[in-house]
């Protein structure tokens, strides 16, 4: 903290057990939690990572929503299966990206087949939960929720509420209860212990207030029921102490501080006991679900009770999930996308545990989720694994531990060859297709076959090989195989060439490139059953607008050198779809409070130590990436001009943050408190001179939610400047009040740039607000519109009362309806509605109203 100073043809239907739900009164209360219709798999493909590994991909469909789901089910008995749980450059001092953790992974010679995202995590780095790698504990905490367990024999199991006990004791029998390992303690903890080792870092990190005994030890890792024997080396009265090799240093505050002080000298032996019940102590390698969102799924095939409950909030919330199951002795990784409309909506915790209980799951525990949900998988062909499925922040997201698999089997010779695209392939007349062989041996290894060494044959009148891998289809339509050979292996596919094409799509859809920049473009065509069609760039009319360059035949844009603004249109026959273009420099972050390096606050009349700078996660909000940064604030009964500032600091400390170019504009994602403050940012010209802009008019901080800000540099500015302060302030007297706001991606713009960073709007909110009605059931509506990307339908949430309730939404008018229950009485009714775009923007400001319902009689009384 800172402070101030399988691919199915007809789709089949997953069917919902309902042991889990008992009485109609039961049914009801979990509507808003469960599933009311059953999901139907649209599609399905399977195929083997490893030996003992099959990685398997399912598009779910149902009358709300679709999700992209990732299974992968491992047998953890295989001979080739090593499990490991790991931790960046073997620490819990790290956040880091799933992918660059098996990077580290690979480059200490193992072959890694598969990796997911692990447990919860603070902003250092440190998992939340139990961690064991090769029975060593890394971190843990006296009690851990949820975990996954692999013993040493191999055996997997899935368990909660599981206590760590462990005590230091001296020579004169004291003994002194450890709560925690090589976690981050903070001043909230006056009487407890922790212990660190090298794991943690090179320094305890503690606040002051405590008692730090140094202790050598033959070998300071720490295992589960292992004593260790060791003696005191040093006492330090201090806080955070240097972690050297072959000590272990024990934090002590509180009563055993006291004690330490008065009883403890250098060279007094002492004695550490770790261990962990239920069985624990022989688990080769741990991984934990310890926050807030850390729950049991499944248990003895049922549905946890306690995630069916729609009064809780994280109950009713639709996010990405990562999620850890049992069957029959065999693990699966369940991966599912969220946030992503048109893609993947995300799913409730017990929508979770309903999809892997209708899949025959035994037992299954939520693990960290959200932008966190990464799974790595080897395709086949492939010599390391790739990112498959689809983060919601649309790049990966740094965590602080993963799961990660290799296969120690042996290579051996080519067994089979993967074509791509993969058979059936459907490609538009006169297209061309680059066609990718890879190799495998009979342990799904990679074997490398050379394009030399192919033999390529068409059988039927539908095209030629042009050149060693490409296939050019002819300009009529027919039916054929596309046939390749390496030695005596070989390899179909059926091909299909057809003349028409129903929609044509392109990526990106939207492109800003630095003048004389190449962008490539992707462009892709469908039929009428939405099959996908080959389409080369070759058979695309490219139309260009703005002066912003020109595409190639192979469909790559080369910028013009000028700044422009334009538009590309790819055209075939009556099909168009377009790209907008700027030509310029792209945005440029400038901070994604994701780290507090760099950044300093303090107050000014303020209420003394009011005024702090934390690093927020998810469940609190976060716009972006895994943190936001928090502000706390509090003006209360001070005259004058209160302020709340972060101040930018470069990489030598100095204050500002010099930014490159010439930037029109600085924006800034801001989650408001409705406290109708004054948004400002400081910054400081070519010439030293200090000026403030404005991101809201003064009192405009009036909204609650997100919402993205900006403040114009202005024509006449002296570049380069430099960023010095992000601050409100506060004038009148009459408001001053204490609130918390958070920000998320401060970046420079270059260029305007369509972009879509405004949410819906609503109008026509029904009954009006502060109305009386003469109906004892009112219909209670209001329109919502959104011009860019288009509303969200699973976005909208009503609420009547503090009651989130059914509604009807119709996409052709943006209607959003409920009809209200009867009632003989006189009812005050408040409405709250919110809504998102497809593009993830909340309606700012959220629909809140209040009107009164009375029934005819009741009213001519009045």
């Amino acid at each position: 903290m800172l402070k101030s100073n399988k691919t199915n043809n007809t789709p089949e239907q997953i069917s919902v057990l309902e042991s889990s739900r008992s009485g109609s009164e039961n049914d009801n209360s979990q509507r808003e939690v469960l599933n009311e219709s059953p999901w139907c798999i649209q599609k399905e493909e399977t195929f083997q990572v490893a030996p003992g590994m099959t990685h398997s991909h399912q598009i779910l469909q149902n009358k709300k929503y679709q999700q992209s789901i990732h299974v992968l089910q491992v047998d953890p008995h295989n001979q080739y299966i090593n499990p490991i749980v790991f931790s960046s450059k073997g620490k819990v001092e790290f956040l880091e990206t799933v992918g660059n953790m098996q990077q580290e992974l690979i480059e200490k010679g193992k072959n890694v087949v598969a990796g997911v995202n692990g447990d919860f995590f603070s902003w250092i780095g440190v998992p939340t939960g139990l961690q064991m790698c090769n029975g060593e504990i890394f971190t843990s905490p006296s009690m851990i929720k949820v975990l996954l367990a692999i013993m040493t024999n191999g055996q997997v199991l899935l368990k909660d509420q599981v206590r760590m006990n462990a005590y230091l004791e001296f020579e004169c029998g004291y003994k002194q209860e450890i709560e925690s390992i090589n976690r981050a303690k903070y001043l909230k903890h006056t009487n407890h212990a922790f212990l660190y080792n090298h794991r943690f870092g090179s320094s305890t990190r503690t606040p002051e207030g405590v008692m730090e005994l140094v202790i050598q030890v033959p070998d300071e890792r720490i295992f589960s029921n292992k004593q260790m024997v060791g003696v005191v080396e040093s006492i330090h009265q201090s806080a955070n102490t240097s972690i050297e090799k072959g000590k272990l240093v024990l934090s002590v505050s509180g009563s055993g501080a006291d004690w330490i002080k008065k009883q403890v000298k250098i060279g007094d032996k002492v004695t550490i006991d770790v261990s962990l019940n239920q069985g624990l102590n022989e688990a080769r390698h741990v991984i934990s679900g310890n926050s807030t969102l850390g729950f049991v799924l499944l248990k003895n095939k049922e549905i946890s009770q306690e995630i069916l409950d729609p009064e809780i909030p994280l109950n009713r919330d639709r996010h990405p999930r990562t999620m850890l199951a049992m069957k029959q002795e065999s693990l699966y990784i369940v991966v599912v996308d969220g946030r992503q409309p048109g893609h993947s909506r995300g799913i409730t915790l017990a929508e979770g545990a309903e999809y892997l209980q209708s899949i025959g799951m035994e037992a299954a525990i939520n693990i960290d989720g959200g932008g966190s949900t990464t799974c790595y998988i080897r395709q086949p062909g492939d010599v390391q694994p790739t990112v498959i499925n689809r983060p919601s922040d649309g790049f990966e997201r740094a965590v602080g531990n993963g799961l990660f698999f290799e296969t120690i089997a042996p290579v051996s010779p080519l067994n089979t060859l993967v074509v791509k695209p993969k058979s059936p392939i459907r490609v538009l007349a006169g297209s061309k297709v680059q066609m990718d062989v890879k190799g495998q041996d009979r342990f799904c290894n990679a074997v490398m076959v050379r394009p030399s060494t192919l033999t390529w044959s068409v059988v039927g009148d539908i095209g030629y090989m042009e050149g060693k891998e490409t296939f050019r289809a002819y300009t009529t339509e027919g039916i054929g195989e596309l046939n390749v050979r390496s030695g005596a292996v070989s390899h179909q596919s059926s091909i299909q060439v057809v003349e028409e094409i129903t929609r044509l799509e392109v990526t990106p859809t939207t492109i800003v490139v630095e003048p004389s920049g190449e962008v490539e473009i992707d462009v892709y065509g469908f039929d009428e059953e939405g099959n996908k069609v080959w389409v080369s760039h070759d058979q695309i009319e490219w139309l260009m607008q703005g002066g912003i360059g020109a595409v190639s035949e192979t469909g790559v844009l080369q910028a013009s050198q000028e700044i422009n603004q334009g538009k590309i249109i790819a055209k075939y026959k009556n099909l168009e779809v377009s790209i907008q273009v700027s030509v310029g420099k792209p945005p440029v972050t400038l901070a994604k409070f994701d780290s507090l390096q760099g950044l300093t606050v303090y107050g000014e009349k303020a209420v003394d130590d009011s005024v702090t700078l934390t690093l927020a996660p998810r469940p609190e909000p976060v716009r972006f990436g895994t943190f936001s940064g928090k502000l706390t604030y509090d003006f209360t009964d001070i005259s004058g001009a209160s302020k709340a500032v972060i101040q930018f600091l470069d990489d030598g400390g100095e204050k500002g943050l010099e930014i490159e170019g010439e930037p029109y504009r600085v924006g800034l994602w801001v989650y408001g408190d409705s406290n109708c403050h004054w948004l400002r940012l400081g910054i400081a010209d070519a010439n030293g001179e200090s000026r403030s802009l404005s991101f809201t008019e003064p009192g405009g901080l009036d909204w609650t939610g997100w919402k993205y800000v900006y403040a114009d540099i202005g024509e006449n500015t002296a570049f380069p400047i430099t960023v010095r302060y992000v601050f409100i302030t506060e004038t009148n007297d009459a408001n001053k009040n204490a609130g918390v706001l958070y920000f998320d991606h401060l970046r420079a713009e270059y260029v305007k740039v369509e972009e879509d960073l405004e949410g819906p709007m609503y109008s026509h909110p029904t009954p009006a607000p502060n109305q009386t009605v003469k109906d004892d059931h009112p219909l209670v509506s209001l329109i919502l519109k959104d011009e860019e990307s288009g509303v969200d339908p699973s976005s909208i949430q009503v609420w009547i009362n503090e009651q989130l309730v059914d509604h009807i939404y119709n996409p052709a008018t943006g209607q959003v309806s409920v009809q209200l229950s009867p009632s003989k009485k006189k009812v005050t009714h408040q409405v709250v509605i919110e809504a998102a775009d497809m593009h993830g923007n909340p309606m700012v400001p959220k629909a809140s109203w209040e009107f009164v319902s009375t029934p005819l009689q009741n009213l001519n009384e009045s």
